[in-house]
């Protein structure tokens, strides 16, 4: 189906139906931990990979440092200059829409210019990551479900995906890191927004095999090959790196919410 020049096929409406029903998981999952989960499944990337049909580049790279700018600037804007949550997420939106749209015109598809950029892109991720898992402490922050019906929430996530989904001939590898679930996850993670950027770590060091696989791999085994093998080496090590959160964090947490004289969840 092709609406003002931009097609829409069975990969576009899987992309749709994922981001959904992440994006409503995040809404009605209450623990911050478990939004923090299903934000991290790849699964939207692995829709938008298919539904793009293009190959990884540094853009994709990129987009995922952006989106990590994303969730830290909507915290930062909400939390520390108190904006309101929607104007905060609105902010660090029209700054990733503005990086997807200029990135791609000086960043080429191959080329010495594009591998400087991809590694470069990871050369400040993995270090500011493995810097955070160190420095940043764990806080106890509120559980957390829509009251909103699950209709309006999914029509309100349908409408959103759609559009974006129709601008991706321009947006290269922005579009497989679009910030599809996380825009829902930002706004409805904002009584524990602290929680989910300091897990941004386990998602971006989890994700480098999946990127480097789908990017080397498929000239050997064929595109659906690369994701699988992506998928394989993305789950294990994303199980890891939850359960080193979760066991690191429960004693601190437990500790902090019970000096406040709560319970802890």
């Amino acid at each position: 189906m092709s609406i003002a020049g931009a097609t829409f096929g069975l990969a576009d409406l899987a992309l749709v139906l994922v981001v959904t029903f992440l994006a409503v998981g995040t809404a009605y999952l209450p623990s911050p931990r478990a939004k923090s989960i299903c934000f991290s499944i790849p699964l939207p990337f692995s829709a938008a990979l298919i539904s793009s049909g293009q190959s990884v580049d540094a853009t994709n790279a990129i987009g995922f440092l952006a989106i990590w700018a994303f969730v830290w600037m909507a915290w930062f804007l909400y939390t520390k200059k108190v904006w309101h949550i929607l104007l905060a997420e609105l902010a660090a939106l029209l700054f990733y829409c503005s990086a997807s749209y200029v990135v791609p015109f000086y960043v080429d598809h191959d080329g010495l210019i594009e591998s400087i950029c991809f590694w470069s892109a990871w050369g400040v991720m993995i270090p500011v990551s493995l810097a955070m898992i160190v420095l940043l402490p764990a806080k106890p922050e509120s559980h957390y479900k829509s009251p909103l019906p699950v209709p309006l929430k999914t029509l309100l996530i349908f409408m959103m995906v759609l559009f974006v989904v129709f601008a991706k001939s321009h947006m290269r590898g922005f579009i497989t890191s679009f910030p599809y679930v996380t825009s829902f996850a930002v706004y409805e993670s904002r009584h524990s927004l602290y929680t989910l950027a300091r897990r941004m770590p386990s998602f971006i060091i989890s994700f480098l095999p999946v990127l480097l696989l789908c990017r080397y791999l498929p000239e050997h085994v064929g595109f659906a090959g690369a994701l699988v093998a992506s998928w394989i080496c993305f789950i294990p090590l994303f199980i890891l790196m939850d359960r080193f959160y979760t066991r690191r964090d429960n004693p601190v947490l437990q500790s902090l919410t019970e000096e406040n004289g709560e319970e802890f969840q």
